[in-house]
């Protein structure tokens, strides 16, 4: 038989044939060596951080019967990598997590180990609450502190952001005209009146047209609420839908001995919900842009790390909620002698509040508070002549790292806009936003040559 009459199948390639049908036995710690980069910041938090210390904050809220739950770390891990990303969804997050070897590596999972569905992270969320989370953001910082890059005499410096709410700005009619839908619909009932009266959105009447709607969509949630006032056996959603109906109402009408009903106006009511589906949300921004947000507070340490966060509604004052920030500080073993902020911390009722506890308060003076009035006050006239010190000055430039840190938390971080709504869910968002900012820094910093 000549060279010509040998099969094909027994002719030797020149090219390597896949192995992909092959038995193999596999080590995933030596595939996950070889395939994902050493370099990754992922790949180095995973290394340096030890998140086990989720399973015992958790243990309490996991039940000893049913079926074995996956790890609380897990899905904290996955929740880590939603931030990192930017505050991907729950379905992308847990989708990428199925088939990204980094994120499979970070999650500590073998190559060959199933991943829960995306439902979990609601459910991990609901069932951690944000007290939860911020035991563990706390416990992330205590590890900074034992690694020697916080100290407990720290000064802190402090500042907020505002971000977006996860919801749009609608009309006074439509907010009513949902509040009273909101209500009707945990009854299970349905109010023909209005479903006729609101098949017209509101840009296609009339001003007049307008007017008598407002009226109309008042009364009717007058009616609404008379009716529920006589149940004492409401279920709770009925509750709260009927709660938040009553404060729309108040924030929104005002009705004359007469019995007329009328708008008010904005400055007649503060603090007002701006949207039924997140009733937390409030109406605040910068430069005459204002939209529904939340404001995040932040302190943070001369070497850039996170040392508090949490999120409050959007119309709180900085200056009124500093004495919060340093309480909640010192609960956590710091001293805070001296913090450092805008001119939102240089109230003078605030610099004695804080001098009394042991605490300088470094800021700006107000805009408006006049030199003759700053000369007139002790702790006025102390903060006068520390302003115009070297020491002061220094202070002040440490302080501006804080808005990049900030921006990273916003930009890179997922804390540009709510991907959650209702307050307790957006202070989770928050913390995870910081906790990835931290370990981050930790990481960076615990890495750098010498």
């Amino acid at each position: 038989m000549n060279s010509q009459e040998v099969p094909f199948m027994n002719k030797k390639s020149k090219y390597k044939s896949s192995t992909i049908n092959n038995m193999k036995f596999i080590d995933s710690e030596n595939l996950y060596h070889k395939f994902i980069d050493p370099n990754s910041m992922l790949v180095k938090i995973h290394d340096t951080v030890d998140f086990s210390f989720v399973n015992s904050l958790c243990d309490g809220i996991y039940s000893e019967q049913g079926q074995n739950a996956y790890l609380p770390e897990l899905a904290f891990r996955v929740s880590f990598i939603q931030f990192y990303k930017g505050g991907i969804s729950d379905n992308e997050v847990v989708r990428q997590c199925k088939t990204n070897l980094e994120y499979r590596y970070f999650c500590n999972l073998a190559i060959d180990d199933n991943l829960f569905d995306d439902c979990k992270l609601s459910r991990f969320r609901a069932e951690l609450g944000a007290e939860r989370f911020k035991d563990i953001f706390n416990s992330i910082v205590k590890k900074i502190k034992n690694a020697g890059f916080i100290d407990a005499d720290d000064v802190q410096y402090m500042d907020s952001f505002l971000f977006l709410a996860d919801v749009k700005l609608i009309s006074i009619n439509a907010l009513i005209s949902k509040a009273i839908q909101n209500v009707l619909d945990t009854m299970q009932t349905k109010d023909v009146e209005l479903e006729n009266n609101t098949k017209r959105r509101d840009f296609e009447l009339s001003e007049d047209e307008q007017k008598q709607r407002f009226v109309f969509l008042v009364r009717k949630a007058q009616e609404l609420l008379t009716s529920l006032k006589q149940d004492h056996k409401l279920e709770k959603k009925t509750k709260d839908a009927k709660d938040i109906l009553a404060r729309i109402i108040k924030e929104r009408s005002a009705i004359s001995d007469e019995g007329d009903i009328r708008k008010k106006k904005s400055e007649e009511e503060k603090n007002k919900i701006v949207n039924v589906s997140d009733s937390d949300a409030r109406m605040m921004g910068k430069n005459d842009v204002i939209q529904p947000s939340y404001k995040a507070h932040v302190a943070m340490n001369k070497k850039r790390f996170i040392t508090y966060t949490d999120t409050t509604h959007a119309t709180v004052y900085d200056g009124h909620y500093a004495p919060y920030i340093i309480h909640e500080l010192k609960q956590e073993g710091f001293s805070v002698p001296a913090c450092v902020g805008d001119t939102h911390y240089g109230d003078s009722n605030f610099r004695k509040e804080m001098a009394d506890q042991g605490t300088h308060v470094i800021a700006p003076y107000r805009k408006n508070q006049a030199m003759n009035a700053c000369l007139t006050q002790d702790i006025m006239i102390e903060a006068w002549a520390y302003n115009h010190t070297e020491e002061y000055k220094q202070h002040r430039k440490k302080r501006s790292q804080i808005e990049p840190k900030q921006g990273e938390m916003k930009n890179l971080h997922g804390m540009k806009r709510a991907k959650l709504r209702g307050l307790q869910k957006v202070r989770i968002q928050n913390y995870l936003s910081a906790i990835v900012t931290n370990c981050k820094q930790f990481t960076t910093t615990l890495l750098a040559p010498a």
